[in-house]
């Protein structure tokens, strides 16, 4: 069930975004849709917002993923029970970086501690993605010229859209209870 529910909001998001991509107004002939065009929000903008907050929401699933394995590995494991431990116990996962699992040994390969780390476990790999999706938003917002008021909305959005990303992860994928 909690896998249908992502694949759901998932194919939501997709559809929503094509729709923005043919140049079709999400609210023609409206008093939303002339206020939208008044405020200096066009195509291009909704659906370079639209990406964002569909970027935002994969962060969030990916942060809420590094917590989960952080603080209640077990509920990770009860939703991936064939995961490598090695790879995703933070426990066990941090000798990974080193040669033979030891620190005194020194890093398993260039970079295993520093720039490469996010491919020796999967709180770094998760933490990385994050950032990365993260960091696609800043971009995708870059640019356009809209009244100082629509940031303020497109902020509390991208907020929702990550939240709802960890939300659904961490409490309906992985249950987490406090």
């Amino acid at each position: 069930m909690k896998k249908l529910i992502v694949i759901t909001i998932t194919l939501f998001l997709i559809l929503l975004s094509v729709k923005f991509s043919r140049g079709q107004d999400l609210f023609p002939n409206t008093k939303v849709g002339s206020f939208l065009e008044r405020s200096g929000v066009n195509k291009k903008y909704v659906l370079k917002t639209a990406a964002g907050c569909v970027s935002l929401f994969v962060a969030g699933s990916f942060d809420a993923t590094r917590e989960i394995i952080r603080h209640d590995y077990s509920q990770f494991k009860a939703v991936f029970p064939k995961a490598s431990d090695q790879w995703c116990n933070p426990k066990l996962s941090h000798s990974n970086k080193w040669k033979g699992g030891n620190s005194s040994n020194g890093a398993k390969f260039p970079g295993s501690t520093t720039a490469f780390v996010f491919v020796t476990d999967l709180e770094h790999f998760a933490a990385m993605g994050r950032n990365a999706f993260i960091g696609t938003t800043i971009l995708l917002s870059i640019g356009g010229k809209v009244k100082w008021y629509i940031y303020i909305v497109q902020g509390v959005l991208n907020f929702a859209c990550f939240s709802a990303g960890f939300n659904l992860w961490y409490h309906k994928i992985y249950a987490h209870k406090y």
